[in-house]
């Protein structure tokens, strides 16, 4: 299967380039907001905005509709938050069949793959009932939160879709890659998946608790301008605990990777877009090149950042080989991105 090549080699190259709220018994809050958060337009959330429009984005764009507003590469505020920045005339460039296949070879899209990987460790005790979006309606005064250690990651393919001078789109929604003569299955079959999930409810002693991480998919929606690479990554990792306090018992599913991976990323633990510049760029040997960021943030105050997240992020481009002999199977190979050569 293609997507094998990519998931080793993204392993590779990372290798070279190297809540529960407590009170035992108290979940977290579901997510209100589709992750992205209101200030990113992300394929399939029903809006047709930013550098959506029917053709990169069919799920939320009518025939001849063009988005509006900030795109994900329009400007996002900075990490501690601020006001979003203006999108400049490019964020709405529409490319056509035309511009992408017929004019030149640098106006062919290509192939790139993402590896995203969260890592989240959360210190037990005594604390306030936290704020949004970990507070829970259901704490008064003060909770015991208990420990928990949450792993997870995201692969998947991509597109990326010259839209006008010193511009590309990346995305993997299946219609749009499609139209472009890829099979949709490569993109769009992008799992999720949970390594690690563990909880400690030993600081109540009366409670015994068992967690899974379940699988999900992801969307994904950026660009490429301005010397950065900015992704929104829309996915709904979720925790199902369940288990029993002295005679009671619960079962919940709860977004505690979800929060920190995004606070991580963006700032904000209702928006999980993250940015790449050149400076993360590592290259090869062979000239071919992945960037790769390494993320930290301690969050959710309650009142102290019991949170501890380190969240990694690969971007690379590939272009395909066709088989060498009768046993060899077609596939890609890392390859400098198009703003690269």
């Amino acid at each position: 299967m293609r997507r094998l090549w990519i998931l080793l080699s993204l392993l590779v190259l990372i290798s070279l380039a190297c809540s529960l709220t407590g009170g035992g018994v108290i979940p977290t809050p579901t997510p209100t907001l589709a992750v992205g958060g209101p200030r990113h337009a992300h394929c399939g959330d029903g809006i047709c905005n930013g550098p959506e429009n029917h053709q990169r984005c069919p799920q939320d764009c009518a025939e001849g509709e063009q988005g509006g507003g900030p795109s994900p590469g329009g400007g996002h505020p900075p990490l501690r938050g601020g006001t979003p920045v203006a999108p400049d005339e490019r964020s709405t460039a529409t490319p056509t069949a035309e511009s992408t296949t017929e004019t030149s070879a640098d106006a062919t899209p290509m192939v790139g793959a993402i590896l995203a990987h969260a890592d989240l460790t959360r210190d037990t005790g005594w604390g306030s009932c936290g704020v949004d979006p970990w507070r829970s309606s259901l704490c008064t005064s003060g909770v015991d939160w208990w420990g928990l250690h949450l792993e997870a990651a995201i692969v998947a393919n991509v597109l990326i879709i010259p839209d006008g001078e010193g511009r590309w789109v990346i995305t993997n929604h299946g219609d749009v890659v499609s139209r472009y003569g890829y099979d949709p299955a490569e993109f769009t079959d992008t799992t999720g998946y949970y390594q690690d999930a563990q909880v400690d409810p030993s600081i109540n002693p009366e409670c015994h608790a068992q967690i899974r991480g379940n699988d999900f998919d992801s969307q994904i929606m950026g660009t490429r301008e301005n010397g950065e690479i900015v992704l929104t990554i829309s996915a709904t990792p979720e925790e199902h605990i369940w288990g029993t306090c002295g005679t009671a018992s619960f079962d919940w599913h709860v977004h505690n990777l979800l929060y920190g991976w995004a606070a991580a990323y963006s700032g904000d633990p209702m928006d999980m877009t993250a940015t790449l510049t050149d400076d993360d760029l590592q290259v090869d040997l062979r000239g071919n090149g992945v960037y790769h960021h390494t993320y930290t943030v301690d969050t959710n105050p309650s009142p102290d950042n019991r949170d501890h997240v380190e969240a990694k992020l690969t971007f690379m481009c590939a272009v395909r080989h066709e088989p060498k002999s009768s046993t060899d199977a077609e596939g890609y190979d890392s390859a400098p991105c198009p703003w690269n050569q």
